[in-house]
């Protein structure tokens, strides 16, 4: 394909920030393949080379990035080069769109990804174009090869790293559904409800904070070459609407999904033009998709039409939806404007918070009932925690009766119930306790606690991994299967999923992947995971002084402290019960000032260990082997930038704590 008269031969340059997300890269990547297929001299630079003198033309992908982080922050405020386009994703609803929206008419021209919005945008009386993306040859439509070892593929089978074709049928591919963004308050309730169904199926979800920063070499992020290569891996992509808009959503339904000859499951988007639901990719209203999902997936009919649009969908892709003749337009109008120069404002401030220490006392037990022997030694304990909850233990026993994983311990730690609730796990535990090597009911004769009982659990436990249960939870069927599996893989501490919030709240929690830098912003994992009893006899346990209610937040800060890690299985694989009885309502609230104080007083103690505080601590485990397993490790250079950029950031976290 070549260039018109007007662009052939000249010189584009295209900015991304260095400190952004990796789909920016893709697109400036789809970008520079096409506008060399025009013809077309193309120049990549990032914030900290500044701007080309030779280029006749200039891209800003992601202004909201480029101007806002790193040198670009000084950038914004010099004279911007001419002529230059802006080339915007973001919805008009977000505060992403709104930095970038600012700089509108101190560019020349703005490229708007979607068709309404570009509207708009010239309604306002800014000169902008619509310039949704497509196809290029370039490598995000080739084969990702072997999947690479490290957090993110930590919880996976290792036989799903090795290269598997590209454009492999779905029905080869082991992976069921994929999905990665910001998890915002609407997805959260969506992937909630749906949770119980999707459970049933092979599911890698990825999940971010739209509140918190992306740290670069953030070992729990995705990049291109890890989110292709697990979409090749998919049968099908999903596409859930951030908001009320129904904006489509052009990266994850072409680049990530049909790009990759996956069927795409989506909610009715604005134009999509043209591509059409139906023919290129399957719709349907959210509450439904779950069902869709399920027909595709079981039904051999639904199977065979999954494949065939999957089909024609990359056909479509590559014929009808050329991104360099999309480009020739906008890159021509382009080179004919000139400039006008700019100032900018000040950049968003990112937020903070604390960490802590205690001390384990022993306790006093009473064994009362056994089940059933024999056969080859569980690896998995599920030691359950009980105080007064007569109404939800059966529910939460049955979870656990039903699971894939065939052998298995259970121990019950009656915390001094008075509600008949022991009554009742001996009398079910009579009726299925030959499910289990081993079933036992261990009474505490007066209260200790919640830190003291689960103690008594892993000290009963004669596995080398126990998974944590409180007794108004559940499971899902594959849950301990998954989790056993991820632990046995990764060589980490603990293994942990995302878990569906039940009862009187619908929400979703375990967000965030193993950071330790993450707790800054307070507890963001729950106890309900599967720990190594090595790991646990290394902490001495949970500790129960000062720290009623936040137990869960001491033992995870301890085990950063000692260059501990967690692996996390991308699925929904377990239900957190949410009701005004729980410990969260009934001790952590009413203590939560007192806790605060408690944490903030421990966490300016220097760790014993010599290494500093939590907050260095923190930061440098990202730059130990541990931290990527199976990766080698991080590059000294690489370390020392990540080390430089982490601290950084963290004395923007950390300047409102200080005393």
């Amino acid at each position: 394909m070549k260039a018109g008269p007007d662009i052939a031969g000249k010189r584009i340059a295209l900015y991304t920030s260095s400190q952004g997300n990796y789909f920016f890269l893709e697109i400036r990547d789809l970008f520079a393949a096409a506008l060399k297929e025009l013809g077309l001299r193309v120049e990549l630079r990032d914030e900290r080379r500044g701007f080309s003198a030779s280029a006749r033309g200039h891209v800003v992908i992601a202004p909201h990035e480029f101007f806002y982080r790193g040198r670009g922050v000084q950038l914004r405020r010099q004279a911007l080069p001419a002529p230059l386009a802006l080339y915007c994703t973001e919805q008009m609803d977000s505060q992403w769109f709104r930095l970038g929206e600012s700089l509108f008419r101190k560019a020349d021209m703005v490229w708007e990804v979607d068709r309404q919005v570009a509207a708009q945008i010239a309604a306002d009386g800014v000169r902008c174009r619509h310039v949704p993306l497509g196809y290029a040859r370039c490598a995000l439509f080739r084969s990702a090869g072997r999947l690479p070892a490290g957090y993110g593929t930590a919880a996976l089978d290792p036989a799903l790293l090795r290269r598997r074709p590209w454009g492999e049928p779905l029905a080869r591919r082991p992976i069921d559904l994929f999905f990665a963004g910001n998890l915002t308050e609407r997805r959260r309730r969506f992937f909630a409800a749906a949770a119980p169904s999707f459970a049933r199926h092979e599911a890698y979800f990825h999940f971010t904070d739209p509140r918190l920063p992306v740290l670069p070499g953030d070992p729990g992020s995705l990049d291109t070459r890890l989110t292709m290569g697990l979409v090749q891996r998919s049968k099908i992509v999903l596409n859930i609407h951030r908001a009320q808009s129904t904006y489509f959503e052009w990266q994850r339904v072409l680049v990530h999904g049909i790009g990759q000859k996956a069927l795409v499951v989506s909610e009715p988007c604005s134009d999509c033009s043209p591509l059409r639901p139906g023919r290129d990719f399957v719709e349907a209203p959210m509450e439904d998709i779950p069902e869709l999902v399920e027909y595709h997936l079981r039904s051999p009919r639904g199977k065979g039409e999954a494949q065939r649009i999957a089909e024609q969908g990359f056909k479509t892709l590559t014929q009808d939806c050329r991104l360099a003749d999309l480009l020739r337009p906008a890159v021509s109008e382009l080179l004919a404007l000139g400039r006008k120069p700019a100032r900018g404002g000040r950049p968003p401030q990112p937020r903070s918070r604390v960490s802590a220490r205690s001390a384990l006392q022993p306790v006093e037990t009473e064994l009362l009932a056994r089940g059933g022997r024999g056969g080859t030694p569980p690896r998995v304990t599920v030691a359950v925690t009980l105080h007064d909850y007569r109404r939800f233990i059966i529910p939460c026993l049955e979870s656990v009766r039903t699971q894939t994983l065939r052998r298995l311990d259970l121990v019950v730690v009656d915390d001094a119930s008075s509600d008949g609730s022991p009554e009742l796990v001996r009398d079910w535990m009579r009726r299925h306790g030959r499910r289990f090597r081993d079933c036992r009911l261990i009474r505490h004769r007066r209260n200790q606690g919640l830190a003291r009982a689960r103690n008594t659990g892993f000290e009963n436990a004669r596995t080398p991994f126990v998974f944590v249960l409180d007794a108004d939870n559940q499971l899902y069927p594959r849950c301990l299967e998954r989790l056993a599996r991820a632990l046995e893989h990764s060589g980490a501490d603990f293994a942990f999923s995302y878990h569906r919030c039940i009862g009187e709240a619908e929400n979703l929690l375990n967000i965030r992947p193993w950071n330790p830098a993450a707790f800054r912003d307070g507890n963001y994992l729950d106890a309900m995971a599967l720990l190594r009893k090595t790991s646990w006899e290394l902490l001495g346990g949970y500790r129960a002084h000062d720290v009623q209610g936040w137990e869960d937040y001491d033992f995870w800060l301890r085990l950063a402290e000692i260059d501990g890690w967690g692996v996390r299985v991308p699925e929904v694989l377990a239900a957190y019960r949410v009701h005004l009885r729980s410990m969260i309502h009934r001790e952590t609230n009413p203590n939560a000032r007192r806790l605060e104080r408690y944490f903030k007083g421990a966490f300016s103690v220097r760790s014993g260990n010599g290494n500093g505080d939590l907050r260095e601590l923190a930061f440098a485990q990202f730059s130990r082997r541990r931290a990527a397993p199976g990766a080698g490790g991080a590059s000294p250079d690489g370390k020392d930038r990540y080390l430089k950029s982490a601290r950084s950031m963290l004395h923007d976290l950390t300047r409102d704590l200080r005393p």
